[in-house]
C-alpha cells in the first residue's frame, strides 16, 4: 500500500469516526473534542476543495468529482491527481 492510498484510508477512518460520535456521542469531553474536530474537518477540506478548483481549471479530469474527493480526502487526492498528470 503506498502513501497516497494510505492516507486515503486513514483520512476515510477519521471522517468514520467523527460523524459516528454526531449520532453516538462518546460520552465526556472527548465527544467534545471530536466535534469540534469534524468542523475543523469539514473547515479545512473545504477549503482544500477550493483551492483545487481553482488551480485545476484547466484539466481534463471531471472536476466536480475531483473536487468532491479532495473533500472526502483532502490533499491526498491533489497528489493523486499530481502525480497522474505528470506520469
Amino acid at each position: 500500500m503506498n502513501f497516497i492510498t494510505l492516507g486515503k484510508v486513514a483520512t476515510l477512518g477519521l471522517w468514520v469516526v467523527l460523524v459516528v460520535n454526531l449520532f453516538i456521542p462518546l460520552g465526556g469531553e472527548y465527544s467534545v473534542y471530536l466535534t469540534w474536530g469534524l468542523l475543523g474537518l469539514v473547515l479545512t477540506h473545504q477549503f482544500e476543495s477550493l483551492l483545487f478548483v481553482t488551480d485545476d481549471k484547466n484539466s481534463d479530469r471531471p472536476l466536480l468529482a475531483d473536487g468532491m474527493q479532495v473533500f472526502v480526502f483532502g490533499f491526498f487526492h491533489g497528489l493523486a491527481v499530481k502525480s497522474q498528470q505528470a506520469s
